[in-house]
């Protein structure tokens, strides 16, 4: 198989794997909500567990590398979902600071009568 055939199915699988993360309800509906939730949850915890992983176990360097890969990934899923939450938002009305400084509103802040 060439090299670039390799790369191209390589990306396809990696690509497959982050579909995973993807918000396709309308963000106009309380499933998005509900599925946001879900997703932001998995990747954020697993961004936790990556950490916790890499703190408390002795990795070699090459399961460190990926590890660290995985992190900048989940790093940056879930700055996806929290712009697409302040999309979300935006299209309710509610227009939160800038995403760096977001605070993670409770569900009473929430007006969520669609």
């Amino acid at each position: 198989m060439k090299k670039s055939n390799t790369f191209d199915i390589r990306v396809l699988e990696e690509l497959a794997n982050l579909e995973s993360f993807i918000v396709k309800k309308p963000i106009n509906t309380p499933e998005f909500w509900s599925e946001w939730q879900e997703k932001f949850g998995r990747a954020y915890m697993s961004r936790v567990a990556l950490r916790k992983v890499i703190k408390i176990s002795k990795v070699d360097y090459e399961d460190y590398r990926k590890a660290k890969i995985l992190l900048e990934t989940y790093d940056e899923i879930v700055k996806y979902l929290e712009y697409i939450k302040v999309v979300a938002l935006n299209a309710k009305g509610i227009h939160p600071g800038g995403m760096s400084n977001m605070e993670f509103l409770d569900e009473d802040d929430l007006d969520m009568d669609f």
